[in-house]
């Protein structure tokens, strides 16, 4: 029944609201998260008219349509989003009939499949002792939903963009070809930064409040413990904080990361816990101040990453 209401509901969206203009010459773009918006803007540019669907400031795992954003959602030139954090965009956009060729699921397995950044196991050397822990909030089972935090993924993704948006507006395909390359090459300096950053590191394992750097562990041969799973609001229990303070003091773990400067309860407790300093990981879940851009802020979290593990 639920099926068969969304998919009246949308039926009436499109019947009430009227088709986008044709006098705009910008090809209009709508964004779940703040990764998404970065690439449509890096490569549109003047081009592009990008319009978040989350709320500035608002919890994009919160997310409401309203009639209105879903008629612009649905009407929208092209659609960027990464399935699996936001459910109401996720549910709208599987019942609609957009053009899959414009409408680009930027976190999809296709996409995932498409990656050269594929390590073995085998190809990491790195000097760092085993750390005593079973695999409680490591994110290794395929929910951690912050695939951009793997910048590999942001790499690989350019060329879906710029395809989208070249299905959108074909007379502006020059434009987008030589932006997409340019930030091709930025992406793929980040990823070589990150390997040569993180190759040598006396520590191989971080410590966080929440459960979003998965798929950036995975890609680089590190192990994330956190007390929660990416998308919890709750808190961690007395017992779950005890067993990763004694993991952090097993293992000479000197820091803890929060997501904000503003430290989160679950990482006071630990740093009180453990002595431990407090530095944060940014999920990029939200647009950083300008001039800060996803570069600019995964650059932070590279630096913060090499610090708390000692890396030379």
């Amino acid at each position: 029944m639920k099926k068969i209401a969304l998919t009246a509901t949308l039926a009436l969206v499109l019947t009430a609201c009227s088709p986008a203009s044709d006098d705009s010459d910008h090809v209009s773009v709508m964004s779940s998260i703040y990764p998404a918006q970065f690439l449509a803007e890096s490569i549109g540019g003047d081009l592009v008219e990008v319009t978040p669907i989350t709320a500035p400031g608002a919890d994009p795992h919160e997310t409401e349509l309203t009639p209105r954003r879903t008629a612009e959602l649905l009407e929208s030139d092209v659609v960027l989003w990464f399935s699996g954090i936001q459910p109401a965009l996720d549910s709208t956009l599987a019942e609609s009939k957009r053009d899959e060729a414009v409408t680009i699921d930027l976190a999809s397995p296709s996409n995932e499949d498409e990656t050269d950044h594929d390590h073995d196991d085998d190809d990491h050397d790195h000097d760092h002792d085993e750390v005593d822990h079973d695999d409680h909030g490591h994110s290794h089972d395929g929910t951690d939903p912050h695939s951009w935090l793997n910048p590999g993924t942001m790499e690989d993704n350019v060329a879906h963009v710029r395809d989208a948006l070249i299905a959108a507006a074909p007379e502006h395909k020059a434009a987008f070809t030589e932006n997409a390359e340019k930030l091709h090459a930025e992406l793929a300096q980040l990823h070589e930064d990150f390997e040569a950053g993180l190759s040598n590191c006396k520590q191989r394992t971080f410590v966080t409040g929440h459960a979003a750097f998965g798929h950036l562990a995975e890609e680089f041969d590190l192990e994330q413990v956190a007390a929660l799973s990416g998308d919890s609001h709750d808190e961690p229990s007395a017992a779950e904080l005890a067993r990763i303070a004694t993991l952090m003091k097993n293992n000479n773990i000197t820091t803890v990361f929060s997501q904000s400067t503003e430290a989160d309860a679950t990482a006071k407790t630990l740093a009180r816990e453990t002595g431990a300093t407090i530095a944060v990981l940014n999920p990029l879940e939200f647009a950083p101040t300008a001039p800060a851009d996803y570069v600019s802020v995964m650059r932070d979290n590279l630096a913060a990453l090499t610090t708390a593990m000692a890396c030379q």
